[in-house]
């Protein structure tokens, strides 16, 4: 970590590896969470974590997790304590947040036990917000800035190179960043089977629904739809509903939705 920004903020950076895109069906296989100061790792968990489902017996699609390597690994309820208090009162650091947070969410409700609610900066936010990268995934950030990129897609490798990216970017722009804390509150977990109950009696009842919806801008709007189905479509649940006022079929996915209301 040598050249760091030494005033760069301290951070937990945190990342984790899925079996899947779904966190409602999906679980986590790996964790890491580094707690970094100027530069320099103060404290560090890592963990595989064993899914409870099946995997591929030759590994995982994107990081290559196999069963074997997970045959003596905790179950996410073994850790879950540790992880909260590791994660408590912290500040995040995560390349795209919208993803791990609602895994991180589902785990801890399978375990009878609340996400504790904190800050995040979110290196895929900042980079569209601040930025005008050509992509902003982490694998091309991490080429932009000419860092090592060997054994990406694990979770703490995943992790130090979002630090270092991070960094990158509060040595570009360090007032700028400061201000893009985004708080995990507001990265919405979507209990799917709740939601789809709920949109699926107001089609059967023709009514208009209201929904506060998250771009792909992370911009929050609020849409008065006509919901006319629910299906998936490369892992994700979408809702395809009729907007009056724009006159158009739009789809929206379920787990953009922070809120769903009547429109009675």
């Amino acid at each position: 970590m040598e050249g760091m920004v030494k005033n760069v903020p301290e951070v937990v950076a945190l990342d984790i590896e899925t079996t899947g895109l779904n966190s409602e069906e999906d679980r986590i296989v790996e964790i890491a969470l580094i707690k970094i100061k100027n530069g320099i790792t103060c404290q560090k968990f890592t963990s595989f974590i064993n899914p409870e489902i099946d995997i591929p017996a030759d590994g995982l699609p994107i990081n290559k997790i196999k069963p074997s390597m997970l045959k003596y690994a905790p179950f996410f309820r073994d850790i879950a304590a540790q992880l909260s208090r590791f994660i408590t009162g912290e500040v995040l650091l995560i390349q795209n947040a919208d993803f791990d947070i609602p895994f991180l969410k589902a785990e801890f409700k399978r375990c009878g036990m609340k996400f504790s609610e904190t800050s995040v900066y979110d290196t895929l936010y900042i980079a569209k917000k601040l930025f005008s990268f050509e992509k902003n995934s982490l694998s091309y950030l991490a080429n932009f800035y000419k860092l090592d990129v060997g054994d990406m897609h694990r979770a703490e490798k995943d992790a130090m190179l979002t630090y270092q990216i991070f960094s990158r970017f509060f040595e570009e722009k360090p007032c700028e960043v400061s201000d893009m804390k985004r708080y995990t509150a507001e990265i919405n977990y979507v209990d799917t089977a709740m939601v789809i109950k709920y949109i699926e009696q107001a089609m059967k009842n023709g009514r208009e629904i209201c929904i506060k919806y998250r771009n792909r801008e992370m911009e929050i709007s609020t849409r008065y739809i006509e919901p006319m189905k629910i299906f998936t479509e490369n892992g994700k649940w979408y809702l395809e509903g009729f907007c009056p006022i724009k006159n158009v079929n739009r789809k929206f996915r379920l787990d953009k939705i922070l809120e769903v209301i009547d429109n009675i």
